[in-house]
């Protein structure tokens, strides 16, 4: 297990987790949230709840559900590069 630098805190990261997003993982209900401390956890969910809406919207799609960039952008009316601006600099 690697760690990563999550908003200011090391957080144990698996590396093995294929496709999982560190900068996400807090905010994915997941097993490995369960043994986050709720410090973090909240600090990380009120990070997410500042964010605007098109970031949020664009972030929960293609993480937590595994949409494509192409599928968010059909739906948001978007390009798929604005999509993943959204995505990546949320």
């Amino acid at each position: 297990m690697s760690t990563v630098t999550y908003l200011g805190a090391d957080t144990p990261y698996d590396i093995a987790s294929p496709g999982l997003d560190p900068t996400l993982a807090a905010v994915v209900p997941t097993r490995s949230r369960e043994a986050m401390a709720p410090e973090e956890f909240d600090r990380a969910q009120r990070a997410f709840e500042r964010l605007p809406a098109s970031h949020r919207e664009a972030i929960a799609l293609s993480r937590g559900y595994g949409w494509s960039h192409a599928e968010i952008a059909r739906r948001m009316g978007r390009s798929e590069g604005a999509v993943r601006n959204l995505v990546y600099r949320g």
